[in-house]
């Protein structure tokens, strides 16, 4: 519940600036692949929000000796509940309104996206300082830039991905 609202912020966040680019860089270009490329910073930002999240309670765990980097698999159950449950009520809403936005099939393509990207970047966020520790690396000092360049890469290729495989070539 306390991670609901921060990650409701970076949606709200994202769909300004989807306004944004919609409103100005596709005056005169309309289609499907448009709507892809100004949802990229809504994507990416759901994607660092949730992987922070995410690092962050690893962290607590991590200081606390609830997990250890040899037994991932509680942590791993943990945030498949609870990401999953934020990534499938975020990506219906997301899915909902691409449908009110551009119709079904680009509503079908940014639900599974956001969904994806929610649930993803939740497990790669919780996972990351664990296994950088049991790699004999800093997770305080690598965690951020890993699990933002992962979670980042992840939005991309989710975005265009999937909105290719589903719409057709740009």
């Amino acid at each position: 519940r306390a991670r609901l609202p921060w990650l409701l912020l970076s949606f709200l966040g994202g769909l300004v600036s989807f306004y944004l680019i919609h409103q100005f860089w596709f005056e005169e270009t309309r289609g499907p692949w448009q709507y892809a490329v100004a949802l990229l910073p809504l994507v990416l930002a759901m994607g660092a929000t949730a992987s922070s999240q995410s690092a962050s309670i690893a962290f607590g765990l991590l200081r606390t000796g609830s997990v250890e980097s040899s037994n991932l698999w509680a942590l791993w159950l943990k945030e498949s509940r609870i990401g999953g449950a934020l990534s499938l009520g975020l990506g219906l809403f997301a899915g909902t309104l691409g449908v009110m936005l551009a119709g079904a099939q680009y509503g079908l393509v940014i639900g599974l996206v956001m969904t994806l990207q929610i649930l993803l970047s939740c497990y790669i966020g919780a996972l990351t300082p664990p296994l950088l520790q049991r790699w004999g690396l800093d997770p305080a000092v690598m965690s951020t830039a890993a699990y933002t360049f992962l979670s980042e890469v992840l939005a991309v290729v989710l975005l265009f991905g999937l909105t290719g495989g589903i719409l057709g070539p740009f």
